[in-house]
């Protein structure tokens, strides 16, 4: 029988694999909630992904300007579920706080929301 940890990574590498599965599959309907969200009148294109240690990013790209964006997504396995939103929603806050109290560069929060808003509650 297998030791309970590397049960449990398994566990946590399939949950990261069907994941970023599922992202692929959602691409063209990220990019389309992307575009809707910021009234880029279906100008949106995909332009490439990147995976951290705890989101995975997807570029979205404005076709008419050089306007692009990253909508990130925290990885399952990496936080715990309950917890998701709540990382999300504690990031926001500390990006605007740093933005706007400090003369540190931080990229702007166009835009954000927490899993039930999202395409397919990514």
């Amino acid at each position: 029988m297998a030791p309970y940890d590397f049960i449990a990574q398994q566990d946590i590498r399939d949950a990261r694999l069907a994941f970023a599965r599922s992202l692929v599959e959602a691409k063209d309907d990220i990019v389309a909630f992307v575009d809707e969200r910021l009234g880029w009148n279906r100008t949106a294109r995909y332009d490439g992904a990147f995976k951290g240690s705890f989101n995975i990013g997807l570029v979205v790209k404005r076709h008419d300007s050089d306007e692009h964006v990253v909508i990130r997504f925290p990885v399952p396995g990496n936080i715990h579920k309950p917890w998701r939103d709540e990382k999300v929603e504690n990031e926001v806050m500390a990006m605007r706080c740093l933005r706007d109290l400090t003369s540190i560069p931080v990229p702007l929060v166009r835009d954000w929301g927490l899993t039930e808003d999202s395409t397919e509650c990514l």
